[in-house]
């Protein structure tokens, strides 16, 4: 199971994040973020840098894809098929899709729209609220057939049920706000807590 930490601003943290054995960073991708960082592949990391991006057009991601090179491009708005099948055809792809936890239904039908034109989906909650009992059986009944990570705001306080979730298709999780401080810098010791109470699924 892999970890991916949303948030990074400077080189310091890629480096924190890579000596936690944190699989993937993830940059807002904007031009002021990718200036700090751009020359992130001289550094002798393990880690994966990952470029978010919030309805973007190709151009935009074709420009910082050509500073910084990302290892795996994220798009987390509202992007359509299309567009993911352009940019899924140059680099690989992550697709945000936002489940709303009081509809208690899974969106198998936008999965059909996205099947071919990503590599990964990232689950996310409408709410940001851990999941109950009820959405980590909905999930585990769903055929996705596709590596998924899912947001760390489902990741319930306890443990208990992330010992019974076996997801054939689960591939990671992301944290973003729940392991910032207040100025919005990642804090490692929160992190660390968080990596603990997954540990469960990490073997």
């Amino acid at each position: 199971m892999n970890i991916m930490v949303n948030g990074v601003t400077q080189m310091k943290h890629l480096r924190q994040l890579d000596g936690l054995g944190v699989q993937y960073a993830s940059l807002i991708a904007e031009p002021s973020n990718v200036l700090s960082i751009e020359n992130w592949q001289d550094e002798d990391l393990d880690i994966q840098l990952v470029g978010k991006f919030r309805n973007p057009d190709f151009a935009q991601v074709d420009e910082l894809m050509e500073k910084c090179n990302f290892s795996v491009i994220h798009l987390d708005g509202d992007e359509s098929p299309f567009l993911c099948d352009k940019i899924s055809g140059e680099w690989e792809l992550i697709k945000t899709i936002r489940i709303d936890l009081n509809e208690g239904i899974f969106p198998e039908n936008v999965l059909e729209e996205f099947d071919e034109v990503c590599d990964y989906y990232f689950f996310e909650s409408v709410q940001r609220q851990p999941w109950k009992q009820e959405f980590w059986d909905l999930l585990m009944g769903v055929n996705i057939e596709k590596p998924f990570f899912i947001s760390g705001s489902f990741i319930p306080t306890s443990s208990a049920l992330l010992h019974q979730f076996k997801h054939p298709d689960f591939f990671g999780v992301c944290y973003d706000r729940e392991v910032r401080d207040d100025s919005g810098e990642i804090d490692m010791a929160t992190l660390l807590s968080a990596i603990n109470v997954i540990q469960p699924l990490r073997r």
